[in-house]
């Protein structure tokens, strides 16, 4: 089915904006998509369900991610890892797969100046006023991902499927929990702001999770 007057699908270019309503082959949920990013995944599949997969896959302890040894699964999509410098902590799966947690900071060099000034000590600080997470919030980094998602989901809340006004990069697991998955693209989903604030109302803003999402998707469906 197409959006606006009907179409053949070999008319439209790969490059095509069109909307077309396709089907998850997984959870059967319909949704529309713009048809150039379905050629481009190649694939109709669903984020929710994309999600659900890539943290199902538990890591083996004793296989070693670059600097990481995995120790034993704590919960879905995480697990205990021994770094080579000795820190033993969480990892996600996924970041260690993809090597994006390639240690547990060490590697980036952290370590090499012992004498930083950081907090109070430094000669700028500010009594605090920025929070933590308002400051990563205002780094590139984050503004790309956050466009990453929107553009993954043709700025389109998964929830309602409003399109564009007031969308919100929601963090699938939580982002205070999970710091190697604050910018990865498949921990992020679209979310209108009536949503977003439905969300966090009913589950608050803490320790969120993938299996709440997945409640929260199917009940306003």
């Amino acid at each position: 089915m197409f959006r606006g007057h009907p179409k053949k699908v070999s008319n439209l270019s790969f490059n095509s904006s069109f909307k077309v309503e396709v089907r998850c082959p997984i959870c059967e949920r319909k949704r529309w998509v713009i048809y150039k990013s379905i050629v481009k995944a190649d694939h109709t599949i669903c984020q929710r369900c994309i999600v659900s997969h890539n943290n199902s896959k538990d890591l083996i302890p004793g296989d070693v991610y670059n600097q990481v040894t995995v120790l034993s699964k704590t919960r879905t999509g995480i697990s205990l890892g021994k770094c080579s410098c000795g820190t033993i902590k969480e990892f996600s799966n996924e970041a260690l797969r993809s090597g994006k947690a390639k240690s547990c900071g060490c590697l980036k060099g952290y370590n090499k100046f012992p004498q930083v000034l950081r907090g109070h000590q430094h000669p700028m600080w500010k009594g605090g006023t920025s929070a933590e997470r308002q400051r990563t919030m205002a780094t590139n980094e984050y503004k790309k991902w956050r466009q990453a998602v929107f553009h993954r989901d043709s700025f389109t809340c998964q929830a309602c499927g409003q399109v564009g006004y007031e969308l919100n990069a929601h963090h699938i697991q939580d982002y205070s929990e999970n710091e190697y998955l604050r910018t990865d693209v498949d921990n992020g989903i679209t979310l209108c702001g009536d949503c977003h604030r439905e969300f966090h109302a009913k589950y608050g803003r803490k320790n969120v999770s993938i299996d709440q999402i997945n409640i929260f998707l199917q009940e306003v469906f």
